[in-house]
């Protein structure tokens, strides 16, 4: 039963990243100008998800601010190599598969966990070469602002500007002992209401309630079954650790909900 419970909160998660990736971010109904604006924005949207959870007397734990992006090709190794090394991790974790070479590292800054995954394509017949990054910043709440600065340095660094930038903030929070269903209803419709969320679509199980909403508080936006849509808001109830997360991420969650 516990696996089935992980692999579908796992199934939800690569639901929800789909969407994303064919409703990208950058059809924002605000558009940001530059790479400075899209990293304000992203904090800003981060301090009103962690505004709203405290109001719900959830502890918040960690937030988050995942950046996406796609940039030119780098078809050379010599390229590829030092892009890499422009990113200051100290061990890279290389696998090779259907063409793909793709790195994964991690290191600290300060407070802040920084993770990072590049991909690069060789070109295919009818395919050009492509390259992909994946950077998730990570801290407590405290230190929202040198995670912004953190990601600042990295992508104005490497020259990643707005347009192909996506940014997911997420913030997790936990409520001691197990809320039942109609309190984590409770819970995200107090949430919802800081952000003048609307109701898109909502999913409620034993242990997992998760909705979907469009908040006009916020800065992204992407569409699902044709209607606008930018907050998400999960609570799931672990057995094992006695507490109920909440996790709370705009446009979409990204991370699995226990």
């Amino acid at each position: 039963m516990k696996i089935y419970k992980i692999w579908k909160m796992t199934l939800l998660v690569l639901l929800g990243i789909s969407a994303l990736l064919v409703y990208p971010v950058i059809a924002s109904m605000k558009e940001l100008s530059d790479t400075d604006t899209a990293i304000t924005h992203a904090r800003a949207d981060l301090e009103h998800l962690i505004q709203a959870t405290r109001k719900t007397d959830a502890q918040v734990e960690t937030v988050s601010l995942r950046v996406k992006a796609s940039l030119p090709a780098l078809n050379t190794e010599e390229k590829q190599q030092k892009f890499l090394r422009t990113f200051d991790i100290p061990v890279w974790q290389h696998d090779v598969g259907n063409s793909i070479h793709s790195y994964a590292g991690e290191k600290k800054v300060g407070n802040i966990g920084v993770k990072i995954n590049v991909s690069f394509s060789d070109s295919q017949e009818g395919k050009e070469n492509s390259c992909h990054l994946s950077m998730e910043v990570t801290g407590e709440a405290k230190y929202v602002a040198e995670m912004e600065q953190v990601l600042h340095t990295h992508l104005k660094n490497n020259g990643i500007g707005s347009e192909l930038l996506q940014i997911i903030s997420c913030v997790r929070g936990f409520y001691s002992g197990k809320l039942k269903n109609d309190l984590q209803i409770e819970r995200t419709s107090q949430i919802l209401a800081e952000l003048n969320g609307k109701i898109v679509e909502s999913l409620t199980e034993e242990t997992i309630q998760s909705t979907s909403a469009y908040s006009p508080l916020l800065h992204t936006m992407i569409r699902t079954n044709h209607q606008p849509m930018n907050v998400q808001v999960a609570t799931h109830y672990s057995q094992y650790r006695n507490r109920t997360t909440i996790t709370v991420g705009t446009p979409i969650i990204t991370t699995e909900y226990y």
